[in-house]
C-alpha cells in the first residue's frame, strides 16, 4: 500500500499547489461563523511499538473570507496533513454547492501523539468542513480514517487495525474505512530462541478481517466510496442528488492496469514454481503468497494498489529463487 499512500501524497501536493495558483477573491456580507468537532484515529510508532490514538478534530468555517485555510497543531504535523486540509475544503465547498473563496477555513487537531502526519485524516476535514458549511449535525459515535482526493474520493490508508482498536476503546459505535480495505494487513514482531545465547528477530505480516476483529471490539466497521457518502452516514441526512457512486477508471487506464495484471499473475507462477525447486526460504515464499493473495483480492475494487501488490510478490519470489539457488550452489563466491 506504500506505492498508492505515496501516489495519495503527491495528489495532495499537487492539489495544495492548485490552491495557491488560485486568486484570492474576497466577499462582502453578514459575519457568519460554524463549528465541528469529530474523533479522527492516527498511528503512534513512539517507542518502537505501533499503536492506535485518537485525536480531537475541530473545524471552523466563517464568511466572509478569503478561501484561506488556517492549520494549528498540538503537537506538531507533517506538511501533507496540512495539505490534505486544503484538498478537504475544497472538497467540501463543492459537496456543499458554495464557493470556497468566500469563506475561510479554520482546522485544529489535538493529540497525544509526539507528531501527527500523513493525509489519513484528509476525508474527516472535508465531512466536517462540509457539516460546517451545510449546518448539519455529526454523530460522534462514529470515527473515519481515509486521505481525501480532489474529485471526493476517499483514498487508502495504512494502521487500520490499529486505528480501530483505539477507537473502539474511545467508545466508537461505528468506523468508516476506504473502500477495498476490509482486509489489511499489520506487522507482529517475534522472537525466537532456537538455542541457547542465539536470538532471532523477524517481522511478519499477518492479515487482519477489520469487520470481524470490528465484531469482537463491539464497532461497526464499514467501507465508504466517497466523502458525500461518509458525511450522510455521519449525519444521518440523505443528501439531495442521488446516491453517492463510485467513480470508474477511464477505459485506457483499465486496459493498461490490467495489461501490466495479467504480466504480473503469470509472471508469479513460473517465479514462485522455480523458487520452491530451488529450495527458496520458506518465509520469503510465504510472504510472496501473501502478497499476491493481496493482489488478487484488491483487483476489483482497487487495482493500482492490486498491480503494486503483484509486482511486490513478483520481486519476493524471485528473491526466495535466487536464495534458494545461492544456497545450492557448489560455488557460492562464483555464483
Amino acid at each position: 500500500m506504500a506505492d498508492v499512500e505515496l501516489a495519495g501524497r503527491r495528489i495532495v501536493a499537487l492539489t495544495l499547489i492548485a490552491f495557491l495558483l488560485v486568486p484570492i477573491a474576497s466577499s462582502r456580507g453578514e459575519k457568519w461563523e460554524r463549528e465541528v468537532s469529530v474523533l479522527i484515529p492516527a498511528v503512534s510508532t513512539a517507542g518502537g511499538e505501533v499503536r492506535g490514538v485518537l485525536s480531537r478534530l475541530t473545524v471552523r468555517v466563517e464568511s466572509p473570507g478569503s478561501g484561506a485555510v488556517y492549520f494549528s497543531a498540538d503537537p506538531l504535523t507533517e506538511l501533507d496533513t496540512q495539505g490534505a486540509a486544503r484538498t478537504a475544503a475544497f472538497v467540501a465547498a463543492m459537496l456543499a454547492g458554495v464557493d470556497p473563496m468566500a469563506y475561510d477555513f479554520y482546522v485544529r487537531i489535538e493529540s497525544d501523539s509526539l507528531i501527527v502526519g500523513g493525509p489519513s485524516a484528509g476525508a474527516a476535514m472535508a465531512v466536517a468542513m462540509a457539516a460546517a458549511l451545510m449546518g448539519l449535525d455529526l454523530n460522534q459515535s462514529v470515527v473515519m480514517t481515509g486521505m481525501v482526493n480532489p474529485d471526493g474520493t476517499v483514498g487508502p490508508v495504512g494502521g487500520l487495525a490499529e486505528k480501530l482498536e483505539a477507537s473502539a476503546a474511545a467508545g466508537a459505535r461505528l468506523f468508516l474505512i476506504p473502500v477495498g480495505q476490509r482486509v489489511t494487513y499489520r506487522r507482529r514482531v517475534i522472537v525466537e530462541n532456537p538455542v541457547p545465547f542465539w536470538r532471532t528477530v523477524r517481522v511478519v505480516r499477518e492479515p487482519v478481517d477489520l469487520a470481524e476483529l470490528g465484531r469482537k471490539l463491539g464497532v461497526s466497521v464499514r467501507e465508504v466510496t466517497t466523502v458525500r457518502e461518509a458525511l450522510e452516514i455521519f449525519s444521518g441526512v440523505k443528501l439531495e442528488g442521488g446516491p453517492a457512486e463510485r467513480p470508474g477508471l477511464p477505459e485506457a487506464a483499465r486496459s493498461l492496469l490490467e495489461g501490466w495484471m495479467d504480466h504480473y499473475t503469470s509472471s508469479y507462477e513460473d517465479l514462485r514454481e522455480r523458487a520452491e525447486a530451488a529450495g527458496g526460504p520458506e518465509p520469503l515464499l510465504r510472504r510472496a503468497d501473501t502478497q499476491m493473495e493481496e493482489a488478487l483480492s484488491l483487483w476489483e475494487t482497487m487495482p493500482y494498489s492490486a498491480v503494486s501488490a503483484a509486482f511486490s510478490a513478483c520481486w519476493t519470489a524471485e528473491a526466495a529463487l535466487r536464495l534458494g539457488e545461492l544456497a545450492s550452489s557448489g560455488d557460492p563466491g562464483e555464483y
